[in-house]
């Protein structure tokens, strides 16, 4: 009996290996931020804020392994607020991101912040620059309907 449950925690181990190895995310290219952070992504100074919210959560690794299995569908997305509209994401994979979780209007939504990095994400402070277009953006995902929508870059000083 011992050894059946053994061999079924390795099963499920493995099977969350598998499950994980189909995102194609780089290690150390994202973190989950505590909601007490939220408030921080609302101090925008080049680009859209993600829209006001009246609670926040904290999304599980599930959640997000599930999103980021999605983000073909954030590379066809265009951009529909400031500063570069109709221009689309070149590949989320070269970018460092931060999540936080965030309940507008009931719903619980994701807010993801990202940015050309060359070293290991920061899980805080939020990252945020004045500037520096296409290299800094943000989006929200929805994960009950599994979408991306609200892309915004930078602008250029």
């Amino acid at each position: 009996m011992r050894q059946q449950l053994i061999r079924l925690a390795w099963l499920a181990i493995a099977g969350s290996a598998i499950a994980c190895s189909q995102v194609q995310v780089e290690p150390g290219k994202s973190v989950i931020l505590s909601p007490s952070m939220a408030a921080e992504f609302h101090r925008q100074c080049s680009r859209s804020p993600p829209p006001q919210f009246e609670g926040t959560w904290k999304p599980s690794t599930e959640v997000v392994a599930e999103m980021e299995s999605h983000f073909a569908r954030l590379q066809r997305l265009k951009s529909n607020l400031c500063c570069f509209p109709g221009a689309r994401m070149r590949n989320v994979n070269r970018f460092a991101r931060q999540y936080v979780g965030i309940v507008v209007e009931g719903r619980r939504l994701i807010y993801i912040n990202g940015y050309r990095s060359n070293g290991p994400v920061k899980a805080q402070p939020l990252v945020g620059v004045c500037d520096g277009g296409e290299d800094y953006w943000g989006v929200l995902y929805d994960p009950e309907k599994r979408r991306f929508f609200d892309l915004a870059f930078n602008g250029f000083a």
